[in-house]
């Protein structure tokens, strides 16, 4: 078990919980700390077999992006053109009632003049819906990399590869985390990876939940967002520019975006209910409350998730103290 943090190396004033497995409701409990230093909240002690808490039913393995067809899968496509590009009256309405999972995808997408001829990298992508969905808006250089999908994957406009960041090759203009980067143990060595391949105007977004949030001030050790185990850090605001910095990058804008699941997930924790009793547990109009109240935290900075838009850093980074690796 670490007594150091794995982001600062600081091992004064970390505070301890037990977090318990609740997305499947196991109930199993995990050690955590929060440094009080850079203020990352971390996994103290990684279970020797991750894979186990991966199971089938996992929702980033899941296919259902590529089930769409005829009439539905029609209104799919219209919902994502609005979504990516804010196109089409149609699209404006199914994306109202409906949102596009991938929250704010028209403010990253939009950015630095981002052709459909861009080269995209996603990490850690799963099965690849957001690949898939770009693929069919036309995107032609689109490239996955996840290493615990089951084969290499081919779609419209790209693939996804049965591997690690460190093993991708190429150049890239976008290069993105879906709320991946939290699930892995090297977080300097794999933003220093993504900063190797990223051309010389290129970004990296990385959208991760965050601790310098509400919610976790809230709920603490309900909070949904810490996701135990599979969530091997949870970062501050601070932590993630120091994570950034040390591997020659630098935060240049923070996009909050939260959603209701902040309040509805970790409300069902807080019963020692799993994220499955959602819908028997709250009504439309307890929903909607929630959402305005998520929509009120991101505009104050205090959501519980955020978009980090990273480039290489003008001047190289002189880390005093070299983050220990979190090593499984």
């Amino acid at each position: 078990m670490r007594s150091n943090c794995g982001i600062c190396t600081a091992s004064e004033t970390l505070t301890h919980y037990e977090v318990r497995e609740m997305m499947f409701g196991t109930g199993e409990p995990f050690p955590y700390f929060q440094c009080g230093s850079c203020g990352c909240l971390q996994l103290a002690e990684v279970p020797d077999d991750l894979s186990r808490f991966y199971p089938d039913q996992y929702y980033a393995y899941s296919t259902h992006h590529s089930q769409s067809r005829g009439v539905r899968g029609r209104l799919r496509w219209e919902r994502n053109r609005y979504a990516f590009f804010r196109r089409g009256l149609v699209g404006g309405i199914l994306a109202a009632v409906a949102p596009y999972p991938h929250g704010g995808a028209h403010a990253w997408l939009s950015r630095n003049g981002l052709s459909r001829s861009a080269r995209i990298l996603d990490v850690g992508c799963g099965s690849g819906m957001l690949l898939h969905d770009l693929g069919a808006q036309g995107y032609r250089n689109l490239l996955g990399a996840d290493p615990f999908i089951e084969r290499e994957i081919s779609f419209e406009g790209g693939r996804i590869l049965k591997a690690p960041i460190q093993e991708v090759q190429g150049e890239f203009d976008l290069i993105m985390f879906h709320h991946s980067l939290e699930h892995m143990p090297d977080q300097v060595g794999v933003l220093e990876a993504a900063r190797a391949r990223l051309a010389p105007d290129g970004e990296c977004l990385v959208r991760i939940p965050i601790v310098s949030s509400f919610a976790w001030e809230h709920y603490r050790e309900h909070w949904v967002q810490i996701d135990a185990p599979r969530h091997l850090f949870i970062h501050s605001i601070e932590s993630m520019r120091l994570a950034a910095q040390a591997a020659g990058l630098e935060v240049v804008e923070i996009q909050y975006d939260s959603t209701e699941l902040q309040f509805v997930g970790s409300e069902l924790y807080r019963r020692g209910l799993p994220l499955s009793a959602r819908d028997a547990n709250f009504s439309r109009r307890e929903v909607r409350a929630y959402q305005k109240q998520a929509e009120r935290l991101n505009k104050a900075g205090r959501g519980d998730s955020a978009a980090f838009f990273l480039r290489r850093a003008s001047a190289p980074y002189a880390n005093p103290a070299t983050p220990q690796r979190h090593a499984t």
